[in-house]
């Protein structure tokens, strides 16, 4: 279905508010909007020829701000904890940092002066423009990203803006171009926290141009779940068999399903989305966020980390066929429901072993970060 101008929306996002009209972006989805997947505390929309709904970002229930003036070197000593589930430790510990890769994050663009990123943001280009305030909800992407950062701290972040109050190109086609910029720059996996009710044809052509050069995609499933498993809750790209979708689960034994998470058989893998902390923009600081959107990084920051130039895997992931081969014989646990099913695909991902998963599932989360 071919879409002149889209909305998108952060996959990340709950209640939202357009112009004054209440939206939950983990409710009824708007129709044709793309959005990216953070629950949103607001949701805002600006025009081009049709209206376009900027990314909206919901936070947990706690502090929302930076959690505390975290000095940087800080994080870098004690990640948060769904960095730590899904095995940030052991990664650098065994040099898989993500060096030699280049990963693009298309999203609201990213805050590269955040200390936190310590100069790995080497590429913007923005199709798009606006603030990055956390007000405006634009921080969406330094977010994102620094989840990334955290899983993979060497590897090259691309940043590709497509949320802007202007900007000459329609979202869905910034969308496009900047997939097509991701490869042509040399990124080998693509990070996409958004999404839209209809299959938009410039994106989809985008993707199949991924796909043809063998650039992975990592995308958020939907806020939209009614925590039914016997409902479907559709969004693209997440539906498009070319990229991977990612579901969102909470930081709490037994690593249960998020309530706001999409449900459908095209789920691939689960990750951590609830209470997610992360990179805040125009600050030195951190922030909670929830969603879809805060669990497809950490999904794309671990397979970032496995691609490490000269890894142990470097030359086994080579096609997005192969790297879910590697991921379904070496890293996935089975949650919540026994086997593959729709809220949670074929489960966690996670570079833990068994013991060392059972132990930190045990012990962990009592855990502030």
């Amino acid at each position: 279905m071919k879409i002149s101008a889209l909305s998108l929306i952060a996959l990340a996002a709950v209640p939202a508010t357009i112009l004054g009209l209440s939206v939950s972006a983990f409710g009824p989805a708007l129709s044709g909007c793309i959005s990216t997947f953070a629950r949103p505390s607001a949701l805002f929309s600006t025009k081009l020829d049709q209206p376009i709904h900027m990314p909206s970002v919901t936070r947990a229930n706690v502090e929302q701000s930076s959690i505390e003036p975290h000095a940087t070197d800080t994080i870098n000593r004690r990640l948060p904890l769904g960095v730590r589930l899904t095995g940030g430790d052991k990664l650098r510990a065994e040099g898989l940092t993500g060096k030699g890769v280049r990963v693009a994050v298309i999203d609201t663009g990213v805050d590269d002066d955040h200390p936190g990123f310590k100069g790995q943001v080497t590429r913007k280009k923005w199709y798009r423009r606006g603030s990055l305030l956390p007000e405006d909800k634009y921080d969406h992407g330094t977010h994102v990203a620094g989840t990334i950062h955290m899983m993979a701290p060497d590897a090259e972040i691309y940043d590709y803006r497509v949320f802007g109050k202007t900007g000459k190109l329609s979202v869905g086609r910034a969308i496009e171009e900047a997939i097509m910029q991701a490869i042509e720059d040399g990124c080998q996996i693509i990070n996409m926290s958004l999404g839209d009710d209809n299959q938009n044809e410039n994106i989809a052509r985008g993707i199949d141009a991924a796909h043809e050069n063998n650039v992975l995609m990592i995308v958020s499933a939907g806020n939209q779940g009614d925590n039914n498993t016997l409902t479907y809750e559709l969004r693209y790209p997440a539906m498009n068999s070319k990229t991977i979708s990612v579901a969102a689960v909470d930081k709490k034994k037994g690593l249960p399903t998020a309530d706001f998470s999409n449900t459908n058989d095209a789920i691939d893998y689960a990750g951590i989305g609830v209470d997610v902390i992360s990179f805040e923009a125009l600050s030195e600081g951190y922030k909670r966020m929830n969603g879809t959107s805060m669990a497809s990084p950490h999904v794309c920051g671990f397979v970032t980390a496995l691609m490490t130039k000269d890894g142990n895997y470097s030359d086994i992931i080579t096609n997005d066929e192969s790297l879910r081969t590697l991921l379904d014989e070496n890293f996935v646990r089975d949650i919540g429901e026994k086997g593959p099913n729709n809220s949670t695909g074929r489960g966690f991902l996670t570079y833990l072993n068994e013991t060392e998963y059972d132990h930190m599932n045990e012990t962990e989360y009592i855990d502030i970060w």
